[in-house]
């Protein structure tokens, strides 16, 4: 496991819900099947469940709802 910064599965509560949602059930078929269900489960975290540090509303909501960021120059 890597834990530079920047990686996902550095120990953070989001890695910590999806080992155990999804790393730690299934047995997978094949690296494709194991791939298909990570992309799956991260459509539905990003796109389908509300989250709470945001109001109750799913990421992409949330990210397409904000006024576009300022380039600093």
């Amino acid at each position: 496991m890597n834990d530079e910064p920047g990686n996902f599965f550095e120990k953070t509560p989001d890695a910590d819900l999806l080992r155990y949602e999804l790393l730690n059930e299934p047995l997978f078929r094949s690296l494709g099947h194991a791939r298909e269900a990570v992309a799956s489960w991260v459509l539905d975290y990003n796109h389908g469940r509300p989250h709470s540090v945001i109001g109750y509303i799913a990421p992409a909501t949330f990210g397409s709802a904000a006024p576009p960021m300022e380039a600093s120059t």
